[in-house]
């Protein structure tokens, strides 16, 4: 998948982060450092991931962090780098 800006809207808007998002079959999002090739970091993580909008530019996604055994919801807006 192409390169995006991470713009972390919930639960506090953030600076944008360039780098390459994954999303698994069991609706997990991993948000990578750089090109994602090996050794990079994992920047953001995502449950339940969910799309709540696709445009030519970018997507909204929204789903769940796990903070020990609570969850906190999170939205992203990725726009094509």
């Amino acid at each position: 998948m192409g390169q995006f800006n991470l713009i972390a809207q919930h639960p506090k808007p953030q600076k944008p982060v360039l780098g390459v998002l994954c999303i698994s079959n069991r609706g997990e999002a991993q948000f990578f450092s750089g090109k994602g090739e090996a050794g990079s970091t994992v920047l953001a993580e995502m449950d339940r991931v969910r799309i709540e909008h696709a445009s030519s530019n970018g997507m909204m996604i929204s789903g769940v962090e796990r903070i020990g055994n609570k969850y906190r919801l999170q939205e992203w807006w990725l726009v094509y780098a």
